[in-house]
């Protein structure tokens, strides 16, 4: 994987308090599309973080297997998720997944192929089309690997508070693969089925995303990494615009500006494909 651009042992303490999971009904949809008992299926989790996902899937599969190369953050889901006899923790690289050929039922990434890519390496995507790779290797005949992640477009649009810190914004985007380049290695390993998913209505900050004073608290700019990229000074900048929108009254009008970006676009692009089941 990439070295890391936020510190995440810090980011694992604040992660839950301004982080929401999106889609869990549609992945749940996709796992018993796969023609198996829901009950019997094996998922794999590729950059767990806190285990929120896990913490919902693991009342309805067999058995979840939850790597993250960050310990804090894997010490936090398996408290969240003590007591699941079904769930199993590893520190694992998400480009090279310990796991048996052709053992899993389902595969599934949830915005982390961001976090792979070094930007000194930019337009290569060779850790993620690693993942793609060994995503196929592991997975059986039939089964499906989800990946949610945003395109270049949502990075800019799908938030309000987007234009307050472009320089930052212009960094993260440039992390983000192309909704193509993505297509392209999934085909290219091997998948079909190709299915594409936008939840319009669904924001990564959770409620805290509406928050209109939210950038001037340091919690909720802790709940999206694009914030970790942001210079002092550009940060200065963000808070006396908040404060002066504030000040002005104005801070609903901007807000709501914003958000009808948000509702066309959305935060988040669900690509979901399928292993062919004559394939070994």
């Amino acid at each position: 994987m990439a070295k890391e651009f936020e510190a995440y042992s810090t980011t694992a303490s604040n992660y839950d308090k301004t982080r929401a999971t999106i889609g869990e009904d549609l992945i749940l949809g996709v796992l018993l599309s796969i023609g198996r008992p829901l009950h019997k299926l094996r998922l794999l989790d590729a950059g767990c973080g806190t285990g929120n996902y896990d913490e919902f899937l693991a009342n309805h599969v067999g058995k979840i297997f939850c790597f993250d190369l960050e310990i804090a953050m894997l010490k936090r889901a398996r408290k969240k998720l003590n007591g699941n006899q079904n769930t199993h923790f590893l520190v694992a690289n998400a480009v090279d997944l310990p796991i048996k050929h052709a053992s899993l039922d389902a595969v599934m990434m949830n915005q982390v192929a961001h976090h792979l890519e070094d930007p000194e390496n930019e337009e290569q995507y060779l850790q993620l089309e690693k993942f793609i790779t060994c995503a196929f290797d592991v997975l059986r005949p039939g089964g499906v690997l989800i990946l949610n992640t945003s395109s270049r477009t949502q990075v800019t649009d799908g938030y309000w508070w987007a234009t307050l810190i472009p320089d930052a914004v212009a960094k993260v985007r440039r992390r983000y693969p192309p909704l193509s380049v993505i297509k392209k290695l999934m085909l290219d390993a091997g998948f079909y089925r190709m299915r594409k998913y936008v939840p319009l209505d669904a924001v990564l900050q959770a409620q805290a995303y509406f928050d209109p004073e939210g950038p001037l608290k340091k919690i909720w700019r802790n709940g999206d990494s694009t914030w970790s990229l942001v210079s002092k000074g550009e940060l200065r900048k963000a808070m006396d615009k908040v404060k002066a929108l504030i000040s002005s009254r104005k801070i609903d009008e901007y807000f709501q500006e914003r958000e009808q970006l948000r509702h066309v676009v959305g935060q988040t692009t669900f690509m979901i494909v399928s292993k062919p089941k004559g394939q070994s």
